[in-house]
C-alpha cells in the first residue's frame, strides 16, 4: 500500500488484483509462465469476476510473469507496483528463514547461495520503480552480506 500511495494514478482495483493473484500459480504448484496465466484466468472466472475485469488482470499478469525475459520499466503501473513491493516483500519479513524451512535438504551454502541468487533477480529484475534502488541499498547490501558476499573486511 506503501507504494500505490505514491501511484494515485493506479487502477486500485487491477492493483489489488494483482496483489491477490501475483502468486496464485506458485500456491498451487506451477511453474511455467503460460500455465500460470491460464489456470488463474480459469480461477478468477470460475469464482465470477467479470470477464472484462479478469482480461485485463490476465494481461497485466502476463506482463508480471515476464518478468525474466522482459524489461519491467516500462509496464503499466499496477505491475511497476506490484513487482516492486513483491521484491521488496522478500527483503523483509521471514521469507528467506521460511525458505531454509521448506529446503531442509539443502546444505546452509546452498541455501545461502539460493537466497543470493533470489536476491539480486529481486533487485535486477523486479525493483522498477524510481527511486526504491537508493531507498532500499543499505538493506540489500546487508542481506547479500547475510548471504557470504562479503567483499571488503570485517574489521579494520
Amino acid at each position: 500500500m506503501e507504494l500505490y500511495e505514491r501511484y494515485p494514478e493506479a487502477n486500485f482495483e487491477l492493483f489489488l488484483g494483482l496483489v491477490w493473484i501475483h502468486d496464485y500459480g506458485k500456491i498451487i504448484g506451477l511453474k511455467d509462465e503460460k500455465e500460470i496465466v491460464e489456470k488463474s484466468m480459469s480461477f478468477l472466472l470460475e469464482i465470477r469476476f467479470e470477464d472484462e475485469y479478469v482480461k485485463e488482470l490476465i494481461r497485466l499478469l502476463g506482463i508480471f510473469e515476464s518478468k525474466m525475459t522482459l524489461g519491467l520499466s516500462e509496464a503499466p503501473i499496477e505491475v511497476r507496483i506490484v513487482s516492486t513491493a513483491d521484491a521488496i516483500s522478500h527483503m523483509y519479513g521471514p521469507f528467506y528463514q521460511i525458505y531454509c524451512y521448506e529446503n531442509p535438504e539443502m546444505s546452509i551454502e546452498e541455501l545461502m547461495e539460493s537466497n543470493l541468487r533470489k536476491l539480486q533477480k529481486d533487485w535486477d529484475r523486479k525493483i522498477v520503480l524510481p527511486g526504491i534502488k537508493e531507498e532500499l541499498q543499505a538493506r540489500h547490501d546487508f542481506l547479500r552480506e547475510s548471504f557470504g558476499d562479503i567483499k571488503t573486511p570485517m574489521l579494520k
